[in-house]
């Protein structure tokens, strides 16, 4: 990341993916997911290494009160997402091209990965 500013948006490009992934799974208008991100960043300029702690409901709330599990979302499936949003948010913000995206999306980049143990 080119500057610490942006530690803000690439938590919002988790929301949106986890948001999106859990709503999708639930079969109420009205499902509400939950999430806690905690942004990390350690090194210097030159270990710069930015991360994101995730506690996420594995379900939504609807109606009010009730709750219901989602199924497990696969980690290549959350992945990918997660790197599109990544990519449109430093694209917006003018720090990438689209020939940066497609250099990146040659190889498997590990710097934009999901864990979720």
């Amino acid at each position: 990341m080119f500057g610490r500013k942006l530690l803000t948006k690439l938590s919002r490009c988790v929301w949106k993916v986890l948001n999106l992934y859990l709503t999708q799974a639930i079969a109420y208008d009205d499902a509400k997911a939950g999430a806690a991100i905690a942004v990390q960043s350690f090194g210097d300029f030159q270990n710069f290494n930015p991360h994101l702690h995730v506690l996420a409901t594995d379900g939504c709330f609807y109606n009010d009160a009730a709750f219901m599990a989602c199924p497990p979302p696969g980690t290549a499936e959350l992945e990918e997402l997660f790197r599109y949003e990544v990519f449109k948010m430093l694209k917006s913000e003018g720090k990438i091209t689209d020939v940066v995206i497609e250099n990146m999306m040659i190889i498997h980049y590990y710097a934009l990965s999901v864990w979720d143990r």
